[in-house]
């Protein structure tokens, strides 16, 4: 069954990347399994099976700063579902995905929106204020949605609960917070990561409200790229360096009740022949085998994270400009499949530009399959990410 679904994932990137294909991937895999069926080469079981495979609801959310816009993932297709304007007296800043709908955090406040209708249903007290109290730059959530936790420019993390009210401002910070991470791993208690312009990496105790450890990772100078797989407990870090260093946390509540609040950590290795300049973004596979990152430098790669120089680089989008000034930057990246549940990995990354890339590329084969480009025209993209949802058959 494994082998005929990846025939069938195989079909439907062969057909999109012609150029002569009249149907879409979607339609012409729908045909070859309604053809097989009819020919009673595949029993209707197989074919309910590859239908839960094929057919989904899964979308990306994208916000720029005054428009929230889903996207369709229709098989490998992708296109324009709804958008929204904001609703917010403040610029939109963040977002994030949640089994209930998605959270969109604006300067002063976060709110809960439904897809694909994108209505707001709940949101914070302060959310239609014009005074940016949070003054929020980013946003993450549990991944059932329980507990929500923001950053901001007022060096404040804030956790909050599923009803929108901050339960818990976290102090420490002395410059912006660019980055918040919730994490288990191995250890069964919630923990929340927070990284950001002052160089310093806090380990909390979200439900608590107190810290659990600290490290001056970078002596003062910001960090670029900070991201966290909440299963493994995996972290990625880059700073003002071409590489992205690998790590595994060692510290939880024992080590803070043994009176050591340093952060510690296990380096795991360090990505160094993806990019020429710093990374921008950086996204874990569910299980982390590999790790998506994105640079400065325009290039796209997928490492794998036991051996750092297995590496697939998509170059093709690096173009020369004499102006910076219209030089997108990839600023977020989702990841829509990846072995061992896919064949392929399937990756779209939003620039700063407006532009929203799709790469496709096949591990067996060690290249690309697929590349598609497409412009929101939404102005400065902010932020993504995507909602995984089949549809039950």
């Amino acid at each position: 069954m494994q082998d005929f679904l990846n025939a069938i994932n195989e079909y439907r990137i062969s057909i999109k990347s012609s150029k002569h294909a009249k149907p879409s991937p979607h339609q012409a895999a729908r045909q070859l399994v309604g053809s097989l069926v009819l020919k009673n080469r595949v029993n209707l079981l197989c074919a309910s099976v590859i239908a839960s495979f094929m057919c989904s609801k899964d979308m990306l959310v994208v916000i720029s700063k005054d428009t929230v816009q889903c996207i369709n993932c229709d098989g490998d297709e992708i296109r324009h579902e709804s958008s929204i304007s904001n609703s917010s007296l403040c610029e939109l800043s963040a977002i994030v995905a949640t089994p209930s709908g998605a959270i969109v955090a604006s300067e002063n406040g976060i709110c809960r929106v439904s897809l694909p209708s994108l209505l707001i249903e709940k949101k914070s007290s302060d959310f239609l204020t014009r005074d940016p109290q949070y003054r929020i730059l980013c946003v993450s959530s549990t991944p059932d949605g329980s507990y929500f936790a923001t950053g901001g420019g007022n060096a404040v993390v804030t956790v909050w609960t599923y009803e929108m009210n901050p339960m818990h401002f976290l102090l420490g910070h002395t410059d912006w917070v660019r980055f918040v991470k919730f994490a288990r791993g191995s250890n069964p208690t919630l923990q929340l990561f927070s990284a950001g312009d002052d160089g310093v990496i806090y380990q909390w105790d979200p439900l608590a409200g107190s810290v659990i450890s600290r490290l001056d990772y970078t002596k003062g100078q910001s960090i670029q790229v900070f991201e966290m797989n909440f299963n493994s407990g995996l972290m990625a870090v880059a700073c003002n360096a071409p590489f992205l260093a690998l790590y595994r946390c060692r510290s939880d509540n024992r080590t803070r009740r043994s009176g050591d609040n340093i952060l510690l950590l296990r380096e795991l290795g360090v990505i160094t022949g993806a990019h020429e300049t710093t990374p921008t973004a950086a996204k874990f596979t569910e299980d982390s085998q590999w790790i998506v990152s994105a640079g400065e430098d325009e290039v796209l790669a997928i490492s794998s994270v036991a051996e750092p120089r297995q590496i697939f680089i998509c170059r093709e989008l690096v173009s020369k400009r004499y102006c910076t000034t219209f030089l997108g930057t990839f600023n977020c990246i989702s990841i829509l499949s990846a072995p061992p549940d896919s064949s392929v990995f399937v990756v779209v990354v939003c620039a700063s530009n407006g532009t929203v890339v799709q790469w496709v590329v096949d591990p067996r084969r060690s290249r690309t399959t697929y590349i598609k480009k497409i412009q929101l025209h939404l102005g400065v993209l902010i932020s993504m990410d995507f909602i995984h949802k089949r549809i039950a058959v």
